[in-house]
């Protein structure tokens, strides 16, 4: 699907560790996997909401903070 292709590729232009690229991605994904399923309304829904987040960036991590609580400062 083109749109899909062109959305990824806008996320792709965003810093690879940015937490909403991840998201972003996710959603593409989920969206080509709708599409094969045949569910054509939710793949544009999925991918109308990785345009939102590639927009709006709303999730972030703090300086030094990564996800899953792997990091300099996570316990062991």
């Amino acid at each position: 699907m083109a749109s899909v292709a062109a959305v990824r590729a806008r996320a792709g232009a965003m810093p690879h560790g940015d937490l909403s690229r991840r998201f972003a991605e996710n959603d593409l994904d989920a969206a080509l996997a709708e599409m094969a399923a045949g569910d054509v309304d939710e793949c544009h829904e999925l991918v109308a909401r990785a345009i939102r987040t590639i927009r709006v960036r709303p999730y972030r991590l703090r300086p030094g903070e990564v996800l899953d609580g792997y990091g300099p400062n996570s316990p062991d």
